[in-house]
């Protein structure tokens, strides 16, 4: 797991965030309906939709900024919003499918009592290791790594987030 610090320009986080550009409502889905058994949990309610193609793209172009994809990466690149609600988590898992997992953290305050930890395995040591959803932090799964997040305590406001998944496309 990588972790990188000042992954966006705030003033683009801001733009997001006070154009409700990303997190409006409509046209997000309860992750339980559409994600595989492993991950769904009752009660748990994280909301989910695919960002559009401009916002997709910058996010993309992001990755190569960032050294994380290649400048001619011609793969199937994900992105989404994710809304997590109070209760909602994701257990273990390894992000199956993917070769890139990138999780971009858009709350400016957080306070840890809230929950919502992503916890991740290191794969030599076995040891578990903690980290808070950090304003534009970005977390980088590229070896599939283990990983879960804490639940979001009763009493949190909504957990938001960008996730970025990708992988190369072999042609039949």
């Amino acid at each position: 797991m990588k972790i990188i610090k000042n992954f966006l320009d705030p003033r683009l986080i801001d733009q997001v965030l006070k154009n409700n550009e990303v997190f409006a409502e409509n046209g997000f889905k309860d992750s339980n309906g559409f994600w595989p058994e492993e991950l769904k949990r009752p009660g748990s309610n994280i909301k989910t939709r695919f960002l559009s193609n401009p916002k997709s793209y910058i996010l993309r172009e992001l990755m190569k900024e960032h050294g994380l994809m290649n400048k001619d990466f011609n793969g199937q690149f994900i992105a989404m919003a994710y809304i997590w609600q109070p209760l909602s988590y994701i257990p273990w898992h390894h992000d199956r499918g993917h070769e890139v997992a990138v999780t971009i953290y858009l709350n400016k305050n957080w306070n840890m009592d809230w929950g919502g930890l992503l916890l991740y395995q290191d794969k030599e040591s076995g040891r578990i290791d903690v980290l808070p959803p950090t304003y534009n932090v970005a977390a980088v799964n590229d070896s599939k790594v283990e990983h879960a997040t804490t639940i979001l305590t009763p009493d949190a406001p909504p957990r938001l987030t960008i996730q970025c998944f990708w992988k190369t496309v072999v042609a039949p």
